[in-house]
This record gives structure tokens, sequence and C-alpha cells, in this order.
């Protein structure tokens, strides 16, 4: 497993901890499981592969599941696939044809929103992607039952999406940060430069050095913090729903 902070950068991101060796390394394979649960991102936060199959939209768009959708890696090309769009016969549906490869550079992934478009999908021939008759493609109107409906094309994306946790990038280092205060409040009753207590659910922290634990604020932060409240970061990188 990938972890979000290897045991190295302990002392950089959640000093404070008295834990060492193997009693660290499983602290924080438990804190990722909680922050990578549905109570946090629920989502792996590593780079994974996800695989999704999507109806396309008359003008070859559509939404991919994991919105919003994190960093896609560079080094592990997408693979994009298109199969069927025919429309319904009267007595019997027409066949679908396998999938069939599109090239990746045809795929244009917007990362805010999780649209995908098929980049002149209008140029292509569905004779290339449907096994249906020829003449299903004429301008001549076909009969269909009352109760059918065109069946549009559909689209198999295979990429690998995540955080590169080697990085220094800003938002990886935010994580990072995140994830030392997380570790803290639910590894350690009390360590080097930080008290706590549990009241009413709640955890009281003390920093006596933010700048060094999570270089979060220049000034002393005391505060009662809410486990929730922390796991609250993550929520920002939950997906509409998970990929098939």
């Amino acid at each position: 497993m990938k972890t979000i902070i290897e045991a190295s950068e302990a002392l950089t991101y959640a000093p404070a901890l008295s834990l060492y060796g193997a009693a660290l390394e499983s602290a924080i394979v438990s804190t990722q499981f909680l922050i990578e649960s549905v109570l946090g991102a629920n989502r792996p936060l590593s780079p994974t592969k996800f695989t999704e199959t999507l109806n396309l939209s008359g003008d070859g768009r559509a939404y991919l599941a994991n919105l919003p959708i994190l960093p896609i890696a560079e080094e592990t090309p997408i693979r994009v696939k298109i199969r069927g769009g025919t429309l319904p016969s009267y007595s019997l549906d027409a066949p679908v044809a396998g999938w069939v490869d599109l090239d990746p550079e045809q795929a244009e992934i917007d990362s805010k929103t999780g649209e995908l478009q098929i980049l002149g999908y209008g140029l292509l021939q569905p004779s290339l992607y449907s096994a249906a008759p020829a003449g299903i493609y004429s301008s001549s109107p076909r009969r269909t039952r009352p109760t059918q409906r065109p069946q549009t094309p559909a689209i198999q994306i295979d990429y690998w999406a995540g955080f590169d946790f080697t990085s220094e990038e800003a938002e990886v280092i935010r994580i990072k940060q995140m994830f030392g205060q997380v570790l803290i409040l639910t590894q350690t009753d009390a360590g080097n430069g930080v008290k706590r207590r549990k009241v009413d659910g709640e955890y009281e922290v003390e920093y006596q050095n933010p700048v060094l634990l999570l270089n979060l604020e220049n000034q002393r932060t005391t505060g009662s913090i809410q486990l929730d409240n922390l796991l609250t970061f993550f929520h920002q990188y939950r997906p509409r729903s998970y990929a098939a």
C-alpha cells in the first residue's frame, strides 16, 4: 500500500508522535484508511486505476463518475474504447459490435468538472463501432415500439488518477499537513510539544510550535478540534460515485 506520508516524514508532519518502527508504520496505515474512508475522501488518493463505462450524448460528451477528477498520471496514458450506438429495430434489437479502440488524443477531460469529450465525434463512422446493418444509418425513419428509445454509443475509459506524494506541489504538502493532524489526534494522548485530552467527543490540542509541526499558522494554535472537522478537509476529493 502506497501511503500518503512515509515513516521517515513523520518528524516533519507529526513530530509530536512518540511512535517508531512498526508501530509508527501501523499508525500511518490506520490513519490513511480513516482518511480514505467514507468519513473522509471516500476514495484512494494515491494513483489508482479506474475503469468507467459511460453513455455518450449526441455531441460526444459524458461525465466521469469520479468527480472531481484527481490528477491523471501522465506516465500511464489513458485507453478509450467505443461500442454500440444503434437504434433498435421494430422486432429485434440490432446487434452491437465489440469495443473498438480510439486514439487517446480524442479524449479530452476537464479535471474540474469531470466532463469527457470525444473530439471529432461527429466525424466517426458508426460502422466502425457498431454491428448494425448499414441501412440503419440512412436518413429514412425507422419504426420503433412506443417504449423503445435509441441506444446511444458507449465509451469505456481506463485511466490512472491520484496524487504523486513524492512531489513538492502545494496541494500535496497541504494534504500531508492535514494527514499529520489526523495522525496526531488519533494516535497519541501526549507528545513532544503537544497536549491533548478528549472531552465529549472533542479533541483539545495545543501546538507549542505550529510552524515546525504543520506550517499551518504563524501563531500559537489552541482550540477544540473535532476529528470530523479535520476529515472534512478531505471531502473535496470525494467522487460523485465509484467507478465500475
